[in-house]
């Protein structure tokens, strides 16, 4: 990648520590400065949606979010074929 008229190296690829099929992408020196104003309006823009909750409204949303993380990382490890502690849902036998 050309930048202001000299060679820089692209962002880092590195191997995933646990699942070697996997690759993490690194931004590297000043390309994280580079990229943030491509989500300041992103994170401006939930910032401003949460401030319209209460406190205790907050609370359920951040519950529901690890929550729904939690089987959506479950659905993914069966899918991998590596099960993880499954997170019961309401209604559900414990």
């Amino acid at each position: 990648m050309r930048f202001r008229g000299r060679l820089q190296a692209g962002p880092r690829r590195v191997r995933h520590d646990e699942d070697k099929r996997k690759v993490l992408i690194e931004l590297i020196g000043d390309q994280v400065t580079a990229a943030t104003p491509y989500f300041v309006d992103f994170m401006s823009g939930l910032a401003g949606l949460l401030e319209g909750y209460t406190d205790d409204e907050l609370r359920v949303i951040a519950d529901y979010s690890a929550r729904a993380a939690e089987v959506q990382k479950n659905a993914a490890a069966r899918l991998g074929g590596k099960a993880h502690s499954a997170v019961p849902l309401p209604g559900s036998p414990a």
